[in-house]
């Protein structure tokens, strides 16, 4: 039985997608949940406004589901605020979000390394 507090709510389809090699973030990883899973440490880049323009507010999950190490990146000009500005997720199984606040400016919040 649903919790009335429930009713009419439902279940949000979040878009999955995997990943295992370093890559740029893209407009298609908007409000997705990025699975990595490699073996080997990759870095995954958070882009210019330039290059590509995420709206403000946007939001990227991202689930280290392999081994290897993964580390976010900043583009020129970009910056990534986070907790001792960490930037690497913390172990397996770990994740991480991404949040657009403004122009090239992003925070970043989760199991971090």
């Amino acid at each position: 039985m649903i919790p009335s507090a429930l009713e009419g709510f439902a279940p949000m389809n979040i878009p999955r997608t995997s990943i295992s090699v370093s890559a740029t973030l893209a407009l298609v990883d908007a409000y997705c949940l990025l699975l990595v899973g490699a073996a080997s440490a990759i870095t995954l880049t958070v882009p210019a406004d330039t290059t590509v323009a995420f709206p403000v507010g946007t939001q990227i999950t991202i689930t280290r589901t392999g081994a290897g190490t993964v580390t976010l990146a900043a583009a020129g000009g970009v910056t990534i605020l986070s907790k001792d500005s960490k930037l690497a997720i913390d172990g397996q199984y770990a994740a991480v979000t991404l949040v657009k606040t403004g122009a090239n400016a992003w925070y970043l919040w989760g199991a971090l390394a």
